[in-house]
Protein backbone atom coordinates (compact mmCIF):
# COMPACT_ATOMS: atom_id res chain seq x y z
CA UNK A 1 0.00 0.00 0.00
CA UNK A 2 1.12 3.56 -0.69
CA UNK A 3 1.97 5.75 2.29
CA UNK A 4 -0.31 8.47 0.95
CA UNK A 5 -3.98 7.83 0.04
CA UNK A 6 -5.06 8.32 -3.56
CA UNK A 7 -8.41 9.73 -2.42
CA UNK A 8 -9.43 11.65 0.70
CA UNK A 9 -13.11 12.37 1.46
CA UNK A 10 -14.43 14.91 3.97
CA UNK A 11 -18.00 13.89 4.81
CA UNK A 12 -18.70 17.26 6.44
CA UNK A 13 -17.82 19.16 3.25
CA UNK A 14 -18.60 16.70 0.49
CA UNK A 15 -18.40 17.80 -3.13
CA UNK A 16 -19.23 15.96 -6.33
CA UNK A 17 -15.72 15.03 -7.45
CA UNK A 18 -14.91 12.43 -4.73
CA UNK A 19 -18.46 11.06 -4.89
CA UNK A 20 -17.94 10.12 -8.54
CA UNK A 21 -14.69 8.34 -7.64
CA UNK A 22 -16.26 6.58 -4.65
CA UNK A 23 -18.91 5.09 -6.92
CA UNK A 24 -16.13 3.22 -8.74
CA UNK A 25 -15.38 1.39 -5.48
CA UNK A 26 -18.91 0.08 -4.98
CA UNK A 27 -19.49 -3.64 -5.40
CA UNK A 28 -21.61 -3.16 -8.51
CA UNK A 29 -19.07 -0.97 -10.30
CA UNK A 30 -15.71 -2.21 -8.98
CA UNK A 31 -13.14 -3.27 -11.56
CA UNK A 32 -9.49 -3.70 -10.57
CA UNK A 33 -8.41 -3.11 -14.18
CA UNK A 34 -10.11 0.30 -14.20
CA UNK A 35 -9.42 1.20 -10.57
CA UNK A 36 -5.60 0.87 -10.66
CA UNK A 37 -5.00 3.49 -13.38
CA UNK A 38 -7.70 5.70 -11.82
CA UNK A 39 -5.93 5.48 -8.43
CA UNK A 40 -2.62 6.36 -10.11
CA UNK A 41 -4.17 9.46 -11.71
CA UNK A 42 -5.93 10.54 -8.50
CA UNK A 43 -2.75 10.20 -6.45
CA UNK A 44 -0.71 12.48 -8.66
CA UNK A 45 -3.56 14.90 -9.35
CA UNK A 46 -3.77 15.34 -5.58
CA UNK A 47 0.00 15.91 -5.32
CA UNK A 48 0.02 18.37 -8.21
CA UNK A 49 -2.87 20.30 -6.63
CA UNK A 50 -0.93 20.56 -3.35
CA UNK A 51 2.04 21.90 -5.31
CA UNK A 52 -0.16 24.46 -7.08
CA UNK A 53 -1.63 25.59 -3.74
CA UNK A 54 1.91 26.13 -2.42
CA UNK A 55 2.88 28.08 -5.52
CA UNK A 56 -0.26 30.18 -5.16
CA UNK A 57 0.75 31.26 -1.66
CA UNK A 58 4.54 31.40 -2.11
CA UNK A 59 5.87 30.94 -5.67
CA UNK A 60 9.21 29.11 -5.79
CA UNK A 61 12.26 30.37 -7.70
CA UNK A 62 11.83 27.69 -10.36
CA UNK A 63 8.16 28.48 -10.86
CA UNK A 64 8.78 32.23 -11.07
CA UNK A 65 11.54 31.67 -13.62
CA UNK A 66 9.22 29.58 -15.81
CA UNK A 67 6.63 32.37 -15.83
CA UNK A 68 9.21 35.11 -16.30
CA UNK A 69 10.79 33.43 -19.33
CA UNK A 70 7.43 33.58 -21.09
CA UNK A 71 7.22 37.37 -20.76
CA UNK A 72 10.74 38.71 -20.13
CA UNK A 73 13.68 38.35 -22.53
CA UNK A 74 16.39 39.86 -20.33
CA UNK A 75 18.68 38.26 -17.77
CA UNK A 76 16.79 37.20 -14.66
CA UNK A 77 19.07 38.36 -11.86
CA UNK A 78 18.41 37.72 -8.17
CA UNK A 79 16.95 41.23 -7.79
CA UNK A 80 14.76 40.80 -10.86
CA UNK A 81 13.65 37.38 -9.61
CA UNK A 82 12.35 38.93 -6.37
CA UNK A 83 10.44 41.54 -8.39
CA UNK A 84 8.88 38.84 -10.52
CA UNK A 85 8.01 36.76 -7.44
CA UNK A 86 5.59 39.43 -6.19
CA UNK A 87 4.18 39.84 -9.70
CA UNK A 88 3.73 36.07 -10.03
CA UNK A 89 1.92 35.96 -6.69
CA UNK A 90 -0.48 38.72 -7.78
CA UNK A 91 -0.98 37.15 -11.21
CA UNK A 92 -1.88 33.77 -9.69
CA UNK A 93 -4.40 35.33 -7.30
CA UNK A 94 -6.00 37.31 -10.11
CA UNK A 95 -6.09 34.26 -12.38
CA UNK A 96 -7.93 32.17 -9.79
CA UNK A 97 -10.33 35.03 -9.06
CA UNK A 98 -11.08 35.53 -12.76
CA UNK A 99 -11.71 31.82 -13.27
CA UNK A 100 -14.18 31.78 -10.37
CA UNK A 101 -15.92 34.88 -11.71
CA UNK A 102 -16.21 33.36 -15.18
CA UNK A 103 -17.66 30.14 -13.78
CA UNK A 104 -20.21 32.07 -11.73
CA UNK A 105 -21.21 34.20 -14.70
CA UNK A 106 -21.71 31.06 -16.76
CA UNK A 107 -23.78 29.52 -13.96
CA UNK A 108 -25.87 32.67 -13.72
CA UNK A 109 -26.54 32.55 -17.46
CA UNK A 110 -27.81 29.00 -17.07
CA UNK A 111 -29.88 29.97 -14.03
CA UNK A 112 -31.52 33.03 -15.61
CA UNK A 113 -34.57 31.13 -16.92
CA UNK A 114 -34.99 29.67 -13.41
CA UNK A 115 -33.94 32.50 -11.13
CA UNK A 116 -36.56 35.23 -11.38
CA UNK A 117 -35.68 38.86 -11.87
CA UNK A 118 -35.61 40.66 -8.48
CA UNK A 119 -39.11 41.23 -7.08
CA UNK A 120 -40.75 39.77 -10.18
CA UNK A 121 -43.70 37.51 -9.38
CA UNK A 122 -43.86 34.48 -11.64
CA UNK A 123 -46.75 32.07 -12.19
CA UNK A 124 -46.29 28.49 -11.02
CA UNK A 125 -43.56 26.65 -12.93
CA UNK A 126 -43.89 22.98 -13.77
CA UNK A 127 -40.94 20.66 -14.28
CA UNK A 128 -41.09 16.93 -14.88
CA UNK A 129 -38.39 14.93 -13.12
CA UNK A 130 -38.55 11.12 -13.18
CA UNK A 131 -42.29 11.21 -13.85
CA UNK A 132 -42.92 13.36 -10.75
CA UNK A 133 -44.63 16.70 -11.28
CA UNK A 134 -42.94 19.55 -9.43
CA UNK A 135 -44.85 22.81 -9.11
CA UNK A 136 -43.04 25.95 -7.96
CA UNK A 137 -45.69 28.04 -6.22
CA UNK A 138 -45.96 31.80 -5.80
CA UNK A 139 -45.53 31.34 -2.05
CA UNK A 140 -42.20 29.54 -2.59
CA UNK A 141 -41.03 32.28 -4.97
CA UNK A 142 -42.04 34.87 -2.38
CA UNK A 143 -39.91 33.09 0.20
CA UNK A 144 -37.02 33.01 -2.28
CA UNK A 145 -37.29 36.77 -2.88
CA UNK A 146 -37.34 37.40 0.89
CA UNK A 147 -34.19 35.30 1.33
CA UNK A 148 -32.48 37.24 -1.48
CA UNK A 149 -33.47 40.54 0.12
CA UNK A 150 -32.12 39.45 3.52
CA UNK A 151 -28.79 38.32 2.05
CA UNK A 152 -28.37 41.25 -0.34
CA UNK A 153 -26.38 43.11 2.31
CA UNK A 154 -23.84 40.25 2.47
CA UNK A 155 -23.47 39.06 -1.13
CA UNK A 156 -24.46 39.80 -4.73
CA UNK A 157 -28.11 38.70 -4.80
CA UNK A 158 -27.59 37.03 -8.19
CA UNK A 159 -25.53 34.36 -6.40
CA UNK A 160 -28.61 33.36 -4.39
CA UNK A 161 -30.55 30.88 -6.54
CA UNK A 162 -33.14 28.17 -6.03
CA UNK A 163 -34.00 24.62 -7.02
CA UNK A 164 -37.42 23.12 -6.40
CA UNK A 165 -37.97 19.46 -5.60
CA UNK A 166 -41.04 17.39 -4.83
CA UNK A 167 -40.30 17.45 -1.08
CA UNK A 168 -38.96 20.96 -0.51
CA UNK A 169 -37.88 24.26 -2.08
CA UNK A 170 -34.10 24.78 -1.90
CA UNK A 171 -32.48 28.24 -1.60
CA UNK A 172 -28.85 27.79 -2.68
CA UNK A 173 -25.55 29.62 -2.99
CA UNK A 174 -24.33 29.68 -6.62
CA UNK A 175 -26.86 27.03 -7.64
CA UNK A 176 -24.84 24.41 -5.73
CA UNK A 177 -26.98 21.74 -4.05
CA UNK A 178 -24.15 21.17 -1.56
CA UNK A 179 -24.48 24.80 -0.40
CA UNK A 180 -28.06 25.14 0.87
CA UNK A 181 -28.88 28.40 2.65
CA UNK A 182 -32.34 27.27 3.70
CA UNK A 183 -35.22 25.03 2.65
CA UNK A 184 -38.93 25.76 2.54
CA UNK A 185 -41.39 22.96 3.29
CA UNK A 186 -44.68 24.44 2.12
CA UNK A 187 -46.43 21.54 0.42
CA UNK A 188 -48.23 20.36 3.56
CA UNK A 189 -51.70 21.86 4.03
CA UNK A 190 -51.48 21.60 7.82
CA UNK A 191 -48.02 23.00 8.69
CA UNK A 192 -45.24 25.03 7.06
CA UNK A 193 -41.58 24.55 7.99
CA UNK A 194 -38.29 26.35 7.43
CA UNK A 195 -35.07 24.32 7.24
CA UNK A 196 -31.94 26.10 8.50
CA UNK A 197 -28.30 25.05 8.01
CA UNK A 198 -26.27 27.31 10.29
CA UNK A 199 -25.32 24.26 12.38
CA UNK A 200 -23.93 20.85 11.42
CA UNK A 201 -27.39 19.41 10.66
CA UNK A 202 -30.58 20.82 9.20
CA UNK A 203 -33.02 22.20 11.77
CA UNK A 204 -36.68 22.35 10.77
CA UNK A 205 -38.74 25.14 12.35
CA UNK A 206 -42.52 25.55 12.13
CA UNK A 207 -43.51 28.91 10.59
CA UNK A 208 -46.83 30.64 9.96
CA UNK A 209 -45.85 32.14 6.61
CA UNK A 210 -42.78 32.79 4.46
CA UNK A 211 -42.56 36.30 5.92
CA UNK A 212 -41.31 34.59 9.10
CA UNK A 213 -37.94 34.30 7.30
CA UNK A 214 -37.27 37.85 8.51
CA UNK A 215 -37.28 36.50 12.08
CA UNK A 216 -34.31 34.29 11.18
CA UNK A 217 -32.21 36.90 9.36
CA UNK A 218 -29.13 36.25 11.50
CA UNK A 219 -29.32 32.49 10.99
CA UNK A 220 -29.69 32.82 7.22
CA UNK A 221 -26.63 35.06 7.16
CA UNK A 222 -24.76 32.55 9.35
CA UNK A 223 -25.59 29.75 6.90
CA UNK A 224 -24.28 31.86 4.02
CA UNK A 225 -21.12 32.76 5.94
CA UNK A 226 -20.42 29.07 6.65
CA UNK A 227 -20.40 28.26 2.92
CA UNK A 228 -18.32 31.33 2.05
CA UNK A 229 -15.62 30.32 4.55
CA UNK A 230 -14.67 27.55 2.09
CA UNK A 231 -14.30 29.91 -0.88
CA UNK A 232 -10.80 30.79 -2.12
CA UNK A 233 -9.41 34.03 -0.69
Amino acid sequence: MDERPFLTVNLLHLDRSPVAELKKLTKAAFSIEEMLPAAWDLKYISEFKRSLYRQLEEPSDEFVRVLAREAYSGVISAKRLEQFRDIAHQALKQFVSEQITNRLQTAMEVEKPVAAQPLEVKPPVKEDIADNEIITTEEELEGYQIAKAILAACIDSERVTYKDTKSYFNVLLDGNSWKPICRLYLNSKSVKRLGLFDGELEEKIVIDSVSDLYKYTDRLKASLAKHRELEPA
